[in-house]
């Protein structure tokens, strides 16, 4: 509420609605008691916001301000009022379901403005629908009302299609019990009883349909399709009278005229003669087909990828990689501490929240403990309220063994870093002319550490593809540290119980089963490009210090080295690594 900039911003929205003559009023010289109220009134919603949560306080705010009545005198104010009650509802929904509080929702929204795959609950709303025409399934409309209504397809046969004994597997009621029939001696009564709701379920739909109108229903039917298929139809079958054998057409006309009026008919194809079959006489003139010639890469496309997809031999837009593959845990230990935490993607997700929201040189801070306790809650991480202040207590401690030991080679620890100079959960689009693993594994043979050279056998058995597009990605910290950047990576793999799986032999071995090395190789050439364009006398030689991946079940206080593995880039291999992927043309 007393940031001088970020008040005078605020008020410059249609929310606050203040005009420019109005700011510089407050602003100037003699303005003091103005800018006095204003931030006492900001002071006042941030209150309520923490008292009370985030909708009280913005509903507050825009009733002060009468922002509702200011909105509608626009000429898209309908438009503009329906995304401001929708984005409050999703900062709602965050602070309810993250646990997400009013100081680190400019951090949420910058997260959430990177998401890639926009979900359904935040696509754009319609202002109003009363001019719209809305298209729902049947079992969508069930409850709802509309003013008109369209039934195109009820004269279409399919639900009721076809006879019930050339089913094979079938399931249905025998008593209270369901079963599932692959070919039993009663296999023939229950597809009848299959079948018998099968046509139940479609002729309640049909009612769903039918009585979803308040003024005006209009129905397409007759003898459309196959021959008959009307008429065995859901709606056919309502229409024939008890033991009757009548027309679609017949029934319906019966229907309308008995309606009173309230019923009328509008014939659609009254002089049009149903066509039952197209034959088309073969031409005279014999053609001779002609050879398809293609341009060079006149078939070629570009695609979205991310490590993800590349390791797991499909194309994959998710590159958020959270789900550490845990290895099969040793049986002469039982896990304790932090070991013992859930393993799993919902565990790894937790836990780079975690670590996103933490200030590394306040591990011990109580908003540090209220942070994890809403973390693990909002994450169904929590357990049992017997073992929920233990799981709790081993969280932290692991935070800051994590964040208090040095970095094996590297000289320093996580809480030397300040918060300002991090980079968290950074995402990244990676141009690629080709994303081909052998072309990578070449590279990491000619210009790698010891362990990438070990790696590029490994590498070169992935699939090969040399389809140019973009390689997505989501680094979870970067940071510069005495000149020199780095790059750290978050893994809560499960490995086992002892201190030895969690030794430098064993994670060399991880990291190049679980390809984690090409995962850090892509990192580093997202970085280089970042930085290339960012910092005017880059150098890799001078400006690149390292990669730390972190296996947070093996950092101890006893050991400085277990849990960590480092390597460092050569300025050749970033160079060579850039050349080999390219860029799309």
């Amino acid at each position: 509420p007393y940031d001088h900039r970020a008040v005078s911003a605020a008020l410059a929205t249609r929310i606050w609605g203040f005009t420019a003559a109005a700011i510089a009023t407050a602003v100037s010289d003699g303005g003091e008691a103005e800018w006095s109220r204003i931030t006492s009134q900001f002071a006042d919603i941030r209150d309520i916001w923490r008292s009370r949560g985030v909708s009280a306080a913005l509903g507050a705010l825009m009733a002060e301000r009468s922002t509702t009545e200011r909105m509608l005198t626009l000429p898209d104010g309908e438009r503009r009022l329906t995304n401001i009650r929708h984005v409050i509802e999703l900062l709602h929904e965050a602070a309810a379901d993250e646990g997400v509080v009013a100081e680190g929702v400019g951090e949420w929204m910058a997260r959430e403005q990177s998401v890639q795959n926009t979900p359904e609950r935040r696509m754009q709303r319609l202002e109003t629908d009363s001019e719209a025409v809305q298209i729902l399934s049947m079992h969508k409309a069930k409850g709802l009302e509309f003013d008109v209504v369209f039934c195109p397809t009820l004269y279409d046969d399919s639900p009721l299609r076809g006879g019930p004994f050339d089913i094979t597997a079938v399931s249905a009621r025998d008593g209270a019990q369901a079963v599932m029939d692959i070919g039993s001696p009663m296999h023939s009564s229950r597809a009848v009883a299959m079948k018998r709701e099968e046509d139940a379920e479609a002729l309640r739909l049909v009612y769903v349909a039918l009585t979803r109108a308040v003024h005006r229903c209009y129905i397409a039917f007759g003898d459309i399709g196959r021959q008959d298929a009307a008429s065995r139809s859901p709606l056919g079958y309502l229409l024939r009278p008890a033991g009757g054998s009548v027309t679609a057409r017949d029934a319906v006309e019966a229907l309308v005229a008995q309606s009173g009026g309230r019923m009328t008919l509008t014939e659609l194809t009254a002089d049009a003669p149903r066509v039952r079959a197209i034959h088309v006489e073969p031409a005279a003139t014999a053609y001779t087909p002609r050879p398809l010639t293609l341009a060079p890469a006149q078939l070629d496309t570009w695609r979205l990828s991310s490590f993800t997809g590349l390791v797991a031999d499909a194309p994959d837009a998710v590159a958020r990689d959270v789900a550490d593959r845990p290895v099969l845990p040793d049986g002469a230990a039982v896990a304790t501490g932090f070991r013992a935490f859930p393993a799993g993607t919902q565990a790894g997700i937790a836990l780079h929240d975690i670590f996103e929201r933490l200030d590394f040189n306040a591990t011990d801070d109580p908003k540090t403990v209220a942070m994890v306790e809403r973390s693990l809650a909002s994450h169904g991480l929590t357990g049992t309220a017997e073992i929920a202040p233990a799981r709790r207590d081993d969280v932290l401690l692991m935070l800051k063994r994590t964040c208090d030991a040095v970095i094996p080679g590297a000289g320093f620890a996580l809480r030397d870093i300040p918060r300002a100079a991090t980079v968290r959960e950074w995402r990244f689009d990676l141009s690629v002319a080709t994303t081909s693993p052998r072309r990578i594994a070449d590279v990491l043979a000619a210009h790698g550490s010891a362990h990438a050279k070990l790696y590029a056998p490994v590498l070169r058995g992935l699939r090969e593809s040399a389809m140019p597009g973009y390689l997505g990605g989501v680094l979870d910290l970067a940071f510069p540290h005495d000149g020199k950047w780095w790059i750290v990576d978050w893994k809560s793999n499960q490995l086992g119980a002892a201190d030895l799986r969690y030794g430098a032999a064993v994670l060399s071995d991880v990291m190049m089963e679980a390809h984690y090395t090409l995962q850090y190789h892509l990192y580093l050439l997202a970085v280089h490009r970042f930085l290339r364009t960012r910092v005017a006398d880059y150098d890799p030689a001078t400006h690149w210090g390292g990669v730390a991946y972190a296996f947070l079940r093996g950092i101890g206080d006893d050991d400085p080295a277990r849990g960590w593995f480092l390597d460092v880039p050569t300025p050749a291999l970033l160079t060579a690594l850039d050349a080999a992927v390219g860029r799309r043309a």
